[in-house]
């Protein structure tokens, strides 16, 4: 059984996640709240908190000690993404970051399983602004002036498609920016996951902007 713990101030999406967990098998919600309770008991025994950014940010100092002592994996509800410094909370250990307007396009089973098994989430619309914050924090700056897309892994058509991907853009935006079908998309990146040996869009962005393929603007 996965234990799930929700702190958000909005009444409806308390409600509309309680009720879509408590309909997953294997899953249950152990406790729901308007803000975050710093002495309730309760936080230590959950495998993962769904917390509103603003929530977060008022008590990150508790909130790191269930990161750290007690291996709660926390996701941060935000409503845009300046709410919280994603990376930084990625750096204190946070599981996911989360749009509140895409939750409907989330599997929150799928994701909250993943999680299980240690990987993060982001949603699809920050990773490319996040992962680039990230590498100009932790490396340097892409130098955006002197890209080297892969042409020797990777066609003209293909590297067109990784510059869509690292925008955030959806397989549909893509097809038409490119006046391509959406499956001819679906194979461009398929070809992309095998050549670089990855299984998602993050880790490919991740890939991408390291290695300064291209850049997000």
């Amino acid at each position: 059984m996965i234990r799930i713990g929700l702190v958000h101030p909005f009444q409806l999406i308390r409600k509309s996640l309680n009720v879509v967990i408590q309909e997953m098998e294997h899953f249950h919600m152990e406790v729901g709240h308007q803000t975050f309770q710093s002495q309730y008991p309760v936080y230590e025994h959950i495998d993962i908190l769904l917390i509103d950014g603003h929530q977060y940010n008022k008590n990150q100092e508790n909130i790191s000690n269930l990161i750290q002592h007690h291996h709660v994996k926390v996701v941060l509800l935000t409503n845009q993404r300046e709410d919280v410094d994603s990376v930084q909370a990625i750096q204190l250990g946070v599981y996911g970051v989360l749009l509140n307007n895409e939750l409907d396009g989330v599997d929150l089973f799928e994701m909250m399983h993943s999680m299980q098994q240690g990987d993060k989430f982001i949603s699809r619309s920050l990773t490319p602004k996040i992962l680039q914050d990230y590498y100009a924090l932790t490396q340097r700056n892409p130098n955006t002036d002197r890209l080297n897309p892969p042409t020797h892994l990777l066609t003209k058509r293909e590297i067109e498609t990784l510059g869509f991907l690292a925008k955030g853009m959806a397989n549909a935006e893509i097809a038409i920016a490119m006046k391509i079908s959406e499956k001819t998309v679906k194979n461009h990146i398929a070809n992309i996951f095998q050549k670089v040996h990855v299984k998602n869009r993050n880790k490919l962005v991740a890939i991408a902007i390291q290695n300064n393929w291209t850049a997000v603007m």
